[in-house]
C-alpha cells in the first residue's frame, strides 16, 4: 500500500487483441501474454524507455501497463491453459514477488492483475505459461525490464523481443548483483549486444550476464549468439503435412513426402508435433536439442514388413515364426539366432511378413508362449508389446534452481528446483561445493521441490550450490549451479575424542581429536587433559595423543577443548576410560544378531551411495541406495537389537571398500581406513564401539584376511590395468564411460563425488594405456589388444581388470582357483572382486595384522573371519591367531567361515578344506618357510585323511558330570557351524548333526545360524520354512550347545524365500539383503535385555511379531541359565525326540538342566534334588538317580528343568510373553 492509502497493479493481459479502459483511474495493462502463452512472436520494438531510466524510488509501490504487439504465431494452443506473473528485483525476497497465479488463458486471452509492486529500477517481469494442471511448460517464459516509480504507472511490453534483455537482468538478479545500481548507459550496452535477428532463446543470457558482471563484456553481439539446433524427420507419404517444434524460436516446416529437415530451433527439450495439412495433430514425439546438433524423430510408421526388438537382457537369444506348419519362418526349431545390430540392447528381427506367429527362446526350455504380430515396429519387454521403445533414455530437465534471499546468506535458506520429464521424474539431488548434503523425491511429471540448508554448517564465503535430477529410467540431468555468499556468526567447535573406552592394564592407546569439527570453520587448536594414566607420546596440543594405561585395575579420564580458525574455544568433551585385566568374557555367554550395516538402518542420508552397478541391478529404479544404512542408523537403533534379547551385533566389514557393487563390505581397498559411507559426524566405528559398550552389547567386526578387491590394496600393492579413454564401451549393456578421466588432485573414499566424472566410484587412477613395467616380468602381449566380443556385444582387451598377471607374486596369488575342493582352493583368486593374497608372504602378514590389529585397540570384542578356508590352516596358527590373541587377551573370541556346500561334516571328504579341522592345532612340524609349510600341511593332513582325524569330548558330559575341557590342541579360532546350518531344514535334522561334534576341538564355541546373507539351509534362498518352524528352530538353538546367531529381519521372517544374493543381476529389494529400516521406525524404552515397553511406529509392530517376542523370551532364559551357555551335553537316560541335559561348572557355578522341545520326554538317572521348569514354574523334587517326566506339546514349546545347586540356584519361572512357550 502507499502512504496515501492506494494501490497500483498490473492489470488486463490480453493475449490476442487489444483491451480498452474499463474500470475508472486505475490503469489498465495491455500485454502481450498472446505472444507468452501462445509461443507468439512479437513485432514490436524493443526501444528503452527513456523517461523511465533515472528513476529513483526509495518507497511505494507503482503499477505497470504491458502492452500487446500486433503479430502472433500461435503454437499448439491447446495445452496452454493457465498463466502466472511475478516482478523481482533489487529489495524483493525470493519466494514473496509481488504476483498473480493460475490466470485462465481461453483461445489465446486472459487477464492478469497484479498488487503492491515494490517501486524501483530496473525490475523483471516474468510472465509463465502452464498446462492444464497448471504445470509450468518448459521453455515458455517471457520477460522484461523496466523501472517502477511509486505513484506512477508505466507502460512496458512483455514478449519475445524483450526476454533476451529480461533475461540477463534475471541471470544477475539471481546472481545477487544489485541490478538496481545498473545505470541508463549500461542497460543500452548489455542491450546492444543482443542480437535482435535471433530468437531471444538463441541469445545466451547466461555467458552475457557473468561477462557484465565480471567486467570482461566482449564486443560483438554475435558473440553472445548460441548456434540453433535443427531436426532430420521422417514420416510416410501422405500428400502435405506440417511439423511443428513446440520451441518458440523455429518456424513451423510445410511440405510433402517422406521427411525433411527443421532448422533454428531453440536448444531445449520439445515436443515434435506431425499436423495435417488443416493443422491438426496426427501425432506427438518429444525430443532433445542441442545447440549447433541435429536431433532425428520418425513418424513413419511400417506397413509392409514387421520389424521386432527384443530386450537381450530377457535371456532370449532366438527366434522361432510360423505363418503355417508349412511356413517357417527362418527354418525349424528353436528358429534363427537374434542380432543386435546396433547395440542398443535389444535384438533386432526383421521379418519380411505382415502377420505372423513367433516364439523367443533360449534353444531350450526357455520360451515365451506363442506369440502374434502384424506388420508395424514392435518392442517387446516383460512379455509386453509396446509400439515404442519402453527403456527411457531421455534425461530430465532441470527448469530452475532459485534461492528464496539474495546473497550474502545467514541462517537457514531455501532452494526451490523445478524440473521436468517426459516420462516421470524420480528424485532430485542438492550438492554444497560438490557434497551431497539433500534428496528429495518428485511426486509428478512436472514438479518443484524446496530444500532447505543451514547456511551456517559452511565456513563464510562463496560456495557453490549444484542440483542434478533423477528420472525414473535412472536417466540423470545436467547439473544447475548457483553462486551463494555465507555470512553467519561464528559458531563455537564442537571437540570430538576418537579411541577406546575399554582398556588393559599397562596398554598403550591412542586417542584423536581429528574427528572434532567447526560448524562454518576449521579446528585451529587442541588442548588435551589426561587424569589417572599418563601421555607417552603427542602433546597435551596434539591432534592425536598415545596414553599408557595404569598397571591396576580402575579408570582415567581424558578431557579436549578444540579452539577454531577465529580463536573460538569448544565446550569440554570428555570421556571415562575403564581399565581391565586382558581377558574377556566367555563369548558363549552371548547372543548374536547378525546385520548387513548398510542395508540396516539409515540414520544419514548424506552418506547414502550408488553403485557403478545400480543401472543394471534395478536399485535405481527402486530409489534404493545400496550404500543406505550407517552407524549413525545402528545406534539409533541399538536399543531395537537390546529389546530383542541380543547382547553382540556382527557386523560386516566396515573397512574402505571399491568394486562395482561393494556395499555389503567384503571388496576391501584399504584395511585400514573404516568406509566414510558408514560414519557421519558424531556416528563414527568409534562412537558405534562406545555406543554399543555402553548399553553391554559387544561388536564382532567381520574381517577378511584371504582377498583383497579387484583394484589391490591402497598403499600396499595397486596394479594399473589396461584403459583407454578412445574405447570406452567394452563389458556392458549399458553405455557408460567405463574409463574415467584421471583426476592428480582426487582420492577415492567411495563418498566423495570426483569433480569430472561427477562419481563416487570414480576410476581414473586405475588405468593406463602405456605398457607397464613390471619386475617380475610377466607376458603382456596382449596389452590393450581386442580379444573380442562379450555376450552384451561389447569389445573386450587384453589386460583389462581383472587381470592377475599385473599382481605382484610377491604380494598376491597370481592363478585363478582351479577346483573349490583341492590344494588350489588355498592358492588362487576365487572371484574377479576378490583377488587372493599371498597369505604365506610376511609383508602381507604385516599388513593384515597390523591393520586388524588397530580395530582390536579401538574396542572391537570379538572377529567373525571371512572365506577362512582360503587360507591354510598353518598360517592361522602360526600368524594370525597369536597376533589377535596377543593384541585382544587369551580369550579374544575369533570364529570363521568355513563354508562347505554339503550336508555332512566333512566336505567331500577333503579333511583339510572341512568345517571342524581349522578349530585344531598342527600335529607335527613342517618347514620354517611358510610357502613349503602351508604346502606341507595340506598334502600331511589330507593324506591322513577324515578317519584319522583328532577327536574330542570336550563337548560332552560324563554321565550328569561337567568334566574340565582339554584345551591343549584347541588353535583358538571357532567356526560357524555349515554342517547343522545346511541341515536346518527343520530342528530335528540339524540336532541329528550333534553325532559329529566330536570331531571338533569344543563344539560348545561354534557359531549357529539358520540362514546368512549368503545361503539359506541347503539352498541359495533365505530360511521359508514357516513360523512354527522358525520358533522351533529357535527354541533349539537358545537351548543346544553352541552360540545362536540370528540374521537381520528373521525375527518377522523378512524376505522369508527370498533368494540371499544375486548380486547385481537383481534390485536387492527382491532379495534377503534387502533394507530392513521400514520396519524399526520409531523408537522404544529398555530396561535390560529382552526387557521393554512403549515402542512407537512400526518397530512396536515387529516388536509385538510372535517370533520377535519368542526371541525375547528364549534370550531372558538363556541369560539365567549358565548351563545353556557354556554347559556340555548328552543324551544318554533322555527319551524325548528332541531332548538332551547340559551342565556346566566352575569354581562359583553348578549349573544342570534337562531341556524337551516340542515333545514329551522322559529324564532317567539323574542328580537329586529340586527341579523348576523355567516356562511354567512346574517343580519336581526327586531322589538320586530319580527321573522327571516332561510334558510338552506345540512346535517350538520346550520344558527347561533347573536343579538348584548349591552354587546355583534354580531361576524359578522366568516370564516373557513367548506364544510359543507356554
Amino acid at each position: 500500500m502507499r502512504k496515501d492509502g492506494k494501490t497500483f497493479r498490473i492489470i488486463g493481459l490480453n493475449f490476442k487483441s487489444n483491451l480498452k479502459n474499463k474500470v475508472g483511474k486505475m490503469k489498465k495493462v495491455l500485454c502481450a501474454i498472446g505472444a507468452i502463452v501462445l509461443f507468439a512472436f512479437c513485432s514490436c520494438s524493443n526501444e528503452l524507455e527513456e523517461n523511465s531510466r533515472d528513476v529513483v524510488s526509495s518507497g511505494g509501490y507503482g503499477s505497470l501497463v504491458v502492452s500487446k504487439s500486433d503479430s502472433e504465431r500461435a503454437l499448439d494452443i491447446q495445452s496452454l491453459k493457465f498463466a502466472s506473473a511475478s516482478v523481482t528485483g533489487d529489495g524483493i525476497s525470493s519466494g514473496r514477488e509481488p504476483s498473480a497465479k493460475d490466470i485462465s488463458v481461453t483461445d489465446g486471452t486472459g487477464t492478469l492483475t497484479i498488487d503492491n509492486i515494490p517501486a524501483g529500477k530496473n525490475r523483471i517481469i516474468t510472465v509463465q505459461a502452464l498446462d492444464s494442471s497448471k504445470n509450468e511448460i518448459f521453455g515458455v517464459t517471457m520477460r522484461a525490464v523496466c523501472d517502477v516509480e511509486a505513484g506512477k504507472t508505466v507502460n512496458v511490453s512483455v514478449n519475445w523481443k524483450t526476454t533476451a534483455l529480461g533475461n540477463v537482468f534475471y541471470e544477475l538478479n539471481k546472481s545477487g548483483y544489485g541490478v538496481s545500481n545498473i545505470s541508463k548507459d549500461d542497460v543500452k550496452i548489455i542491450d546492444s549486444l543482443i542480437d535482435k535477428s535471433v530468437s531471444s532463446f538463441l541469445i545466451d543470457t547466461e555467458s552475457l550476464a557473468s561477462d557484465f558482471k565480471n567486467k570482461t563484456l566482449k564486443d560483438k553481439p554475435s558473440s553472445y549468439v548460441l548456434e540453433p539446433a535443427s531436426l532430420a524427420f521422417t514420416c510416410n507419404d501422405n500428400g502435405n503435412f506440417k511439423i511443428q517444434v513446440c520451441d518458440p524460436a523455429s518456424s513451423v516446416f510445410s511440405g510433402s513426402g517422406t521427411g525433411g529437415t527443421v532448422k533454428n530451433i531453440a536448444p531445449g527439450k520439445w515436443k515434435v508435433l506431425l499436423l495435417d495439412n488443416e493443422g491438426t495433430k496426427v501425432a506427438e514425439k518429444t525430443a532433445v536439442f542441442t545447440s549447433g546438433k541435429e536431433s532425428s524423430v520418425s513418424f513413419a510408421s511400417v506397413t509392409d514388413k514387421i520389424i521386432v526388438h527384443v530386450e537381450k537382457s530377457a535371456g532370449w537369444t532366438n527366434v522361432y515364426a510360423w505363418v503355417s506348419k508349412s511356413d517357417e519362418i527362418f527354418g525349424k526349431w528353436p528358429g534363427k539366432p537374434m542380432v543386435d545390430s546396433d547395440g542398443d540392447g535389444w535384438f533386432d528381427v526383421v521379418i519380411e511378413k505382415t502377420a505372423c506367429s513367433l516364439i523367443f527362446n533360449n534353444g531350450g526350455n526357455n520360451k515365451t508362449d506363442d506369440l502374434s504380430c502384424n506388420a508395424g515396429e514392435w518392442w517387446f519387454k516383460d512379455n509386453v508389446w509396446h509400439e515404442e521403445n519402453p527403456n527411457d533414455s531421455e534425461p530430465p530437465v532441470i527448469n530452475s534452481l532459485v534461492m528464496n534471499v539474495a546473497s550474502p546468506v545467514s541462517g537457514t535458506v531455501t532452494f526451490t528446483l523445478t524440473a521436468s520429464d517426459n516420462k516421470k521424474l524420480k528424485n532430485a539431488e542438492l550438492f554444497v561445493d560438490d557434497v551431497k548434503f539433500s534428496e528429495k523425491s518428485f511426486s509428478s511429471l512436472n514438479d518443484s521441490l524446496v530444500f532447505e540448508w543451514d547456511s551456517s554448517s559452511a565456513k563464510n564465503g562463496e560456495h557453490k550450490i549444484s542440483a542434478v535430477v533423477y528420472d525414473a529410467a535412472g536417466n540423470k540431468s545436467e547439473p544447475k549451479t548457483l553462486s551463494v555468499v555465507t555470512e553467519n556468526e561464528n559458531v563455537r567447535p564442537v571437540a570430538s575424542i576418537t579411541g577406546s573406552i575399554k582398556v588393559s592394564k599397562g596398554s598403550e592407546k591412542v586417542y584423536s581429536a581429528s574427528n572434532s569439527s567447526d560448524k562454518n570453520g576449521t579446528v585451529a587448536g587442541y588442548k588435551w587433559k589426561v587424569v589417572g594414566a599418563t601421555i607417552i607420546t603427542g602433546s597435551e596440543t596434539s591432534e592425536n595423543i598415545t596414553v599408557k594405561a595404569p598397571d591396576s585395575e580402575g579408570s582415567f579420564t581424558i578431557s579436549l577443548v578444540v579452539t577454531d580458525d577465529e580463536g573460538l574455544d569448544s565446550e569440554e568433551t570428555v570421556i571415562t576410560v575403564t581399565v581391565k585385566d586382558k581377558v574377556s568374557n566367555d563369548f558363549r555367554e552371548e547372543t548374536i544378531y547378525f546385520l548387513m550395516t548398510a542395508r540396516f538402518y539409515d540414520g544419514d542420508s548424506s552418506n547414502n551411495r550408488w553403485c557403478r552397478s545400480d543401472d543394471s541391478s534395478g536399485n535405481r529404479d527402486n530409489g534404493d541406495y545400496p550404500w543406505r544404512g550407517d552407524f549413525k542408523g545402528l545406534i539409533e537403533k541399538l536399543d531395537y537389537i537390546k529389546a530383542l534379547g541380543f547382547s553382540a551385533i556382527w557386523i560386516t566389514p566396515p573397512v574402505l571398500n571399491r568394486s562395482d557393487y561393494d556395499f555389503h563390505g567384503y571388496h576391501a581397498w584399504d584395511m585400514t581406513k573404516i568406509d566414510p559411507r558408514l560414519e557421519s559426524a558424531g556416528a563414527t566405528y568409534q562412537d558405534l564401539i562406545n555406543a554399543a559398550h555402553a548399553k553391554g552389547i559387544k561388536i564382532i567386526q567381520d574381517i577378511v584376511l584371504n582377498h583383497s578387491c579387484r583394484f589391490g590394496l591402497k598403499n600396499f600393492f595397486v596394479p594399473k590395468y589396461w584403459g583407454d579413454r578412445d574405447n570406452q564401451y567394452w563389458g556392458t549393456s549399458n553405455e557408460i564411460n567405463y574409463y574415467d578421466e584421471y583426476n592428480p588432485d582426487f582420492e577415492y573414499n567411495g563418498l566423495d563425488v570426483e569433480p569430472k566424472s561427477k562419481k563416487a566410484w570414480y576410476n581414473g587412477d586405475l588405468w593406463q594405456k602405456e605398457k607397464p613395467s613390471l619386475s617380475w616380468n610377466p607376458n603382456l602381449s596382449d596389452w590393450g589388444v581386442q580379444k573380442g566380443f562379450n555376450k552384451e556385444g561389447r569389445a573386450y582387451y587384453g589386460c583389462q581388470w581383472p587381470d592377475l598377471r599385473l599382481f605382484d607374486p610377491e604380494k598376491f596369488h597370481t592363478e585363478w582357483l582351479g577346483n573349490w575342493e583341492d590344494e588350489t582352493c588355498q592358492s588362487g583368486t576365487i572371484h574377479e572382486d576378490c583377488i587372493d593374497l599371498n597369505t604365506e608372504a610376511a609383508a602381507v602378514q604385516k599388513y593384515l595384522i597390523d591393520a586388524y590389529t588397530k580395530y582390536i585397540d579401538m574396542g572391537v570384542d570379538a572377529f567373525r573371519i571371512d572365506t577362512v578356508k582360503h587360507v591354510s590352516r598353518v598360517m592361522f596358527n602360526r600368524h594370525f591367531i597369536p597376533a589377535f590373541k596377543e593384541a585382544g587377551g587369551e580369550n579374544f573370541y575369533m570364529f570363521g567361515e568355513v563354508c562347505t556346500r554339503v550336508n555332512e561334516t566333512w566336505n567331500h571328504g577333503v579333511a583339510p578344506l572341512s568345517t571342524p579341522f581349522y578349530t585344531w592345532k598342527e600335529r607335527t612340524t613342517f618347514s620354517a618357510d611358510d610357502s613349503v609349510a602351508v604346502h606341507e600341511g595340506y598334502e600331511y593332513e589330507n593324506r591322513q585323511g577324515v578317519n584319522n582325524q583328532p577327536t574330542s569330548d570336550n563337548h560332552a558330559l560324563i554321565g550328569n558330570a561337567y568334566h574340565t575341557p582339554d584345551y591343549s590342541q584347541k588353535s583358538g579360532l571357532d567356526v560357524i557351524d555349515f554342517p547343522m546350518h545346511w541341515n536346518f531344514s527343520d530342528a530335528s535334522s540339524a540336532y541329528n548333526q550333534r553325532q559329529n561334534d566330536k570331531y571338533y576341538n569344543d563344539a560348545t564355541w561354534n557359531v549357529v545360524y539358520v540362514d546368512s546373507h549368503d545361503y539359506g539351509p541347503n539352498m541359495d534362498n533365505r530360511y521359508g520354512g514357516g513360523t512354527e518352524a522358525w520358533a522351533e528352530n529357535m527354541t533349539y538353538m537358545w537351548t543346544f550347545r553352541g552360540i545362536p546367531c540370528l540374521y537381520y529381519g528373521s525375527e518377522i521372517e523378512f524376505m522369508a524365500g527370498a533368494p540371499c544374493d544375486k548380486g547385481s543381476s537383481a534390485p536387492l529389494s527382491t532379495t534377503g539383503r534387502a533394507y530392513y529400516g521400514d520396519n524399526i521406525e520409531g523408537s522404544v524404552q529398555v530396561s535390560g535385555f529382552g526387557e521393554w515397553s512403549n515402542a512407537t511406529g512400526s518397530m512396536k509392530a515387529t516388536l509385538e511379531s510372535p517370533l520377535s517376542k519368542h526371541l525375547s523370551h528364549l534370550n531372558k532364559i538363556r541369560r539365567e541359565i549358565p548351563a545353556l551357555q557354556k554347559g556340555q551335553y548328552s543324551n544318554e537316560g533322555c527319551s524325548g525326540e528332541m531332548s538332551f541335559k547340559r551342565r556346566f561348572t566352575d569354581d562359583s557355578t553348578d549349573s544342570f538342566v534337562l531341556v524337551s522341545i516340542s515333545g514329551d520326554a522322559t529324564f532317567s538317572g539323574l542328580p537329586g534334588g529340586t527341579y523348576t521348569d523355567v516356562v511354567t514354574g512346574d517343580s519336581k523334587t526327586i531322589s538320586e538317580g530319580g527321573s522327571i517326566t516332561a510334558s510338552c506339546s506345540g512346535k517350538g514349546n520346550a520344558r527347561i528343568y533347573v536343579l538348584s545347586t548349591a552354587k546355583t540356584p534354580a531361576p524359578g519361572k522366568i516370564t516373557g510373553s513367548s506364544p510359543y512357550l507356554k
